[in-house]
Parts: C-alpha cells; sequence; structure tokens
C-alpha cells in the first residue's frame, strides 16, 4: 500500500473551445503528477512548451491517466488540448 503524499493539490482547467492551448502551473516543489481528461470518449494532448499542445506533446488516450513521478523542477507548467469544446482536464499533484 501506497502511503499518501503530505501535500496534494487537485485542479482541473476548463478547455472550453476545440483545439485551443490551455494551461495550469504546477505548484512550487511539485514532486508527482497525475493528469487525465475528465470526459470519457476524448484523448488529451499534453505539451510542456507553451504553443506546442497542438504540435509537439505526448497523447493522455481517452480514460486513461497519466503519472510523472520524480519530478524535479522548480516551476513546471503543462499545456492542454482537447479535440472538442467544453472539455475538462484534471490535475492532481504532490509536494
Amino acid at each position: 500500500m501506497e502511503i499518501i503524499k503530505a501535500k496534494p493539490t487537485v485542479a482541473t482547467v476548463s478547455l472550453t473551445t476545440a483545439n485551443t492551448e490551455g494551461s495550469y502551473e504546477l505548484p512550487q516543489g511539485t514532486q508527482e503528477f497525475w493528469v487525465k481528461l475528465r470526459d470519457v470518449g476524448y484523448n488529451l494532448k499534453v505539451a510542456m512548451v507553451e504553443g506546442d499542445s497542438g504540435t509537439t506533446y505526448f497523447t493522455v488516450r481517452s480514460g486513461e491517466t497519466h503519472k510523472e513521478q520524480n519530478v524535479k523542477t522548480s516551476k513546471l507548467t503543462l499545456f492542454f488540448q482537447s479535440p472538442r469544446a467544453n472539455m475538462t482536464a484534471e490535475i492532481l499533484s504532490y509536494k
């Protein structure tokens, strides 16, 4: 059984327009994060560089969650796109 981290943060990003970039800056000191699209049936594009979420990204497949552990950065912003309007990206991060 995994021990729960001390400082969880739950966040959402509303992607109101299809194929338009949304962003979320992870809290300072984040060590681990999970990201997924709340709405089943659609993939989520995720990039680490502003403006790249439509060209240089990784895909979180419908119904799946992407997890990054051992994050070693003082500042990290995630950039998202959804193929459909009015979708919600969910982010769970731990310090």
